[in-house]
């Protein structure tokens, strides 16, 4: 039983900013504290504050010999069975890191060189180097460091979904600024009886961004061969037919048997090759829809939303069902630049409210530039969804602008059916941008329709081309 069937959404894994888990089974996908620190977002860096205080925590403890601090440290290591992610077989079993195995991981920390030297200074890089970190092992451990924010992310899904929650008690969750572990509630949903933590799919992977196999197999020994072959050492082997000399890998292995600890003296005399092979993990970048279910087809998926978009009546009857429905097709034109949607956000003391606003996550384009640029500064995306058809006049386009400000950016979009006279509305915007309060854009029917055709023609570049072009238009 997936969370959309249960909860009747009608909403594809492609419209969701979060793994729509099966609450039967586990989903084989990782939460990668990677695939987090590498994101500079206001959300991810939330996360990154809370795996660095314990992580420089632990290795302090250690350090300092303070058992007693670190039997603290590591009594809440468990798998989170609310995520239902991993790798258990069946019904999720409760794996995790149990007392003894939280003493050998000690153990391990407390002899490994890397810790000792220095060279080890971040949680994903555990895997390479120390022994008894697993992949499952350290995504379990990831989770429950970021629980805190995940129970919030979880209740604000659920807001904005329509989801039904219950609050109820959570196992404990690190606090970065007391650090040290503390139990609480929280507005979760039950699908079936069970519990459901939600994960944003922008930080989980098929598999942890740094494997200590992969290292070892496609960097490492790629590394030595190099080496050999350019000072002709003793594994060069020359071909009998005339080709060019080779190393082969099954040599080197003999030579350098893999061993985390070989993995961290190797990195120690060479920090070069793990910086390579960190900026190649980090250009991987978020799951795609396809990677996340296989069949899906997303041109066949694009078009059905232009048909399912036509079908909602304009109208405040239907303002629930049309904002809801923009929070799908925003998900899945935007993402993964913009992540993290939530609904009605609460401003000025609650004075004012935004429909959705998203977490401006992007690492290139179109989004990235109004992250950076000094007029939009935009932290965040703010949607008005209004479903009606007739112009957007100045009221619709202050209050929008005058939930601009320092703590979310000055960026935002008005979605609407249609437009009576789109010249006069794109001079309002113009307006707010020659008066330097920011840059709105205006998304009508027919520009979501533009866009979600391009994605039906396999032509995403032109979403970020239509929106330098709107925006354009209001700066000149």
């Amino acid at each position: 039983m997936r969370v959309t069937n249960f909860f009747r959404l009608n909403k594809s894994q492609a419209e969701l900013d979060f793994i729509d888990v099966d609450v039967t089974r586990d989903t084989r996908l990782f939460i990668d504290p990677y695939a987090i620190e590498i994101r500079d977002d206001p959300f991810s860096e939330r996360l990154k504050t809370h795996i660095v205080s314990f992580f420089q925590t632990l290795i302090e403890a250690i350090k300092s010999n303070d058992q007693r601090l670190l039997q603290s440290l590591t009594s809440h290591l468990s798998e989170p069975e609310e995520t239902f992610l991993g790798m258990s077989k069946g019904t999720p079993a409760g794996r995790g890191v149990g007392r003894g195995q939280a003493n050998q991981i000690i153990a391990a920390l407390r002899s490994s060189r890397a810790v000792q030297t220095g060279l080890l200074t971040d949680l994903a890089e555990t895997e390479l180097f120390i022994e008894g970190i697993s992949s499952d092992k350290l995504s379990d451990l990831t989770t429950n460091l970021i629980r805190g924010p995940l129970n919030e992310y979880t209740a604000n899904q659920c807001a904005l979904l329509g989801m039904e929650t219950r609050r109820v008690a959570m196992p404990a969750a690190w606090n970065p600024e007391k650090l040290r572990w503390e139990g609480g509630y929280a507005d979760i949903p039950i699908v079936s009886g069970k519990k459901v933590l939600l994960v944003p799919k922008s930080i989980v992977r098929m598999k942890l961004s740094l494997d200590s196999q992969e290292f070892y197999n496609n960097h490492i020994l790629e590394f030595l061969q190099a080496e050999e072959l350019s000072s002709n050492g003793s594994l060069v082997r020359m071909i009998k037919n005339g080709t060019e000399p080779r190393v082969y890998k099954k040599d080197l292995k003999e030579q350098h048997p893999f061993s985390k600890k070989f993995l961290a003296d190797f990195v120690r005399q060479h920090p070069q090759i793990i910086e390579t092979y960190k900026k190649i993990k980090g250009a991987d970048g978020p799951l795609s829809a396809k990677q996340m279910e296989k069949d899906f087809n997303e041109s066949v998926f694009a078009l059905s939303l232009i048909d399912d978009l036509r079908k909602i009546p304009p109208g405040n009857d239907n303002a629930s069902r049309y904002q809801s429905f923009m929070t799908g097709i925003l998900t899945f034109l935007f993402y993964p630049h913009l992540t993290s949607p939530k609904m009605e956000q609460p401003q000025n003391e609650g004075r004012k409210r935004i429909d959705i606003h998203f977490v401006n996550s992007s690492r290139d384009g179109f989004f990235y530039r109004m992250r950076t640029w000094p007029m939009t500064k935009a932290l965040y995306a703010i949607f008005e969804c209004k479903n009606y058809s007739k112009d957007i006049t100045n009221p619709e386009i202050d209050q929008l602008a005058g939930r601009f400000g320092q703590q979310r950016g000055n960026f935002g979009f008005i979605t609407c059916r249609d437009l009576d006279n789109a010249e006069l509305a794109l001079k309002r915007c113009r307006d707010v941008a020659n008066e330097g309060k920011g840059l709105v854009l205006i998304l009508t029917d027919e520009n979501i329709r533009y866009l979600l055709q391009a994605v039906a023609d396999r032509k995403r570049s032109l979403i970020n081309s239509f929106l330098e072009f709107e925006a354009s238009k209001r700066l000149n």
